[in-house]
């Protein structure tokens, strides 16, 4: 059972992997702001989450501060059709990726509306 678990999210751990490689190395962020000159909802969470790794906390909360959320979103998107993940209901994880998504979105607009986002 882990086993075939694992085998499944080998794709999306290699695409998310080669993603930040990718973003690091070409220096260009984020790729949506690149192309089009304006922000995203999640702009700055990998510089973000990055910072964090490095120990920079102040810089890691100034890129984007529910970085902390992202692990937990991906998680629960990844984990989304099982039954049962970690002990929650799918009714649980619908719920708190909501949550997650209103909480990215009214950041976002205080975000655009007070500051520059980074």
């Amino acid at each position: 059972m882990k086993k075939d678990i694992i085998k499944k999210h080998i794709p999306i751990i290699s695409v998310l992997t080669i993603y930040v490689i990718f973003i690091y190395i070409s220096g260009i962020g984020c790729p949506i702001r690149y192309i089009f000159d304006f922000p995203c909802v999640t702009c700055g969470t990998t510089r973000a989450l990055i910072s964090f790794l490095k120990g920079d906390l102040m810089l890691a909360f100034y890129y984007h501060p529910l970085f902390l959320l992202a692990i937990p979103f991906l998680l629960l998107v990844a984990h989304y059709n099982l039954k049962s993940f970690m002990g929650l209901s799918k009714k649980i994880r619908s719920t708190l990726l909501i949550i997650i998504l209103i909480l990215y979105v009214i950041t976002y607009i205080i975000r655009l509306i007070f500051f520059t986002i980074p």
